[in-house]
């Protein structure tokens, strides 16, 4: 299947039977060349090496057109996608020492902008804005993948993700840049999402 038939508005994804999306570890991959500064897309999984395999070819394209990456993930995802990227020829340590690749740990850097359970703006622009301004210093680019908004999502603060998913989209209209969000199938289905969680993006891939 191609990938410009597993893209589709997520204002339609609610609908969609996807029963059978993200059993393999081998995700199609999407032209990222065809994301434009402001796309907001989500990816459905179930296996990690579908997401991995994805994500890794969103990262690998910014690093290697010269532009700059922020991942928010967990450990397993960072660790993983590292793997990958050393595989296909990038020297993951080197883009980091260049300040054009920044991977963060998803639980540690949402403690630093949620109070109360909501995340805060203010502490949220501070921190996504600061890493992101120091990514973008002399790029003509920033990609940044998310996994904040999930935690959120599994721990069933519906509240928090929908208002951290507005606060990334503040940041891809400010900063012009295109964001990769995912969430794991286990256990739901993604029409059984929430609208309002699914209207926050662009585009879904399944």
């Amino acid at each position: 299947m191609s990938a410009s038939t597993n893209i589709k508005p997520a204002r339609e994804l609610v609908s969609l039977n996807m029963a059978d999306v993200a059993k393999s570890n081998h995700a199609p991959r999407a032209d990222w060349t065809e994301m434009s500064d402001t796309e907001h897309f989500v990816q459905f999984y179930e296996a990690d090496g579908f997401l991995l395999n994805s994500l890794s070819g969103f990262i690998a394209r910014a690093i290697n057109s010269g532009n700059g990456a922020v991942v928010v993930a967990t450990e397993a995802h960072r660790q993983g996608l590292d793997e990958l990227l050393q595989a296909s020829g990038i020297d993951t340590a080197a883009a980091r020492a260049r300040g054009c690749y920044v991977s963060l740990d998803a639980a540690d850097t949402l403690s630093k902008f949620m109070v109360d359970g909501a995340p805060d703006s203010e502490r949220f622009n501070e921190v996504i804005g600061g890493i992101i301004a120091g990514v973008t210093d002399g790029r003509a680019r920033v990609s940044a993948f998310g996994e904040m908004v999930a935690l959120l999502w599994a721990e069933g603060n519906l509240t928090a993700a929908i208002r951290l998913e507005e606060l990334w989209n503040e940041v891809i209209e400010d900063h012009s840049v295109p964001l990769l969000c995912a969430y794991a199938l286990a256990g739901t289905k993604p029409e059984r999402f929430p609208e309002e969680l699914m209207a926050c993006h662009s585009h879904a891939l399944a």
